[in-house]
């Protein structure tokens, strides 16, 4: 925790510090993302309960989705600390399942929103072909995939489409 400047293992959940520099959630998401296959009896007794009509709600601190695997509706079941089956963008909101994102999760990479990197992309692209090429000066890439000098100012990471969990 101290290698990230972290007092506390609960600021890796922290929103405003995700909001600066999400690398930090992303370098522990291989950990967070469930590896459980299969539901438990618990999770089997409260489909049972809802089949009898005799499921009010299933409250839940667990981000696994296993009540649903187990095949309680989501109606029924309140995730207090969210899901890791859904992926958010942190600037224009739209909802991804966990598959199109979570590979590069696990891998502790900053997933970013497709529909608005691509909308970032086609105008620099065709940025480049108008112009002609001048002298390339150094460059490199910041710690979140974007060219040094490429932003302008005020840009951050919600603009450049972090995806959050």
């Amino acid at each position: 925790m101290a290698k990230y400047g972290l007092s506390d293992p609960q600021e890796i959940f922290d929103i405003e510090l995700f909001r600066v520099d999400p690398s930090i959630f992303y370098a522990f998401a291989n950990k967070l993302m469930p590896k459980v296959q299969g539901v438990s009896l618990t999770h089997k007794f409260l489909k049972a309960l809802q089949e009898q009509g005799k499921l009010l709600t299933v409250y839940t601190q667990n981000v696994d989705d296993l009540e649903l695997h187990a095949g309680v509706t989501n109606d029924k079941v309140i995730q207090v600390h969210g899901s890791v089956s859904q992926f958010i963008c942190m600037k224009c909101g739209i909802q991804s399942s966990s598959s199109v994102y979570k590979t590069e999760a696990v891998k502790g990479e900053i997933p970013y929103c497709r529909p608005c990197s691509q909308a970032i992309q086609a105008p620099r692209r065709k940025a480049r072909k108008q112009k002609k090429p001048a002298k390339r000066r150094r460059s490199g890439r910041d710690a979140y995939g974007s060219e040094e000098g490429d932003s302008e100012e005020g840009d951050d990471n919600i603009a450049q489409g972090v995806m959050k969990v």
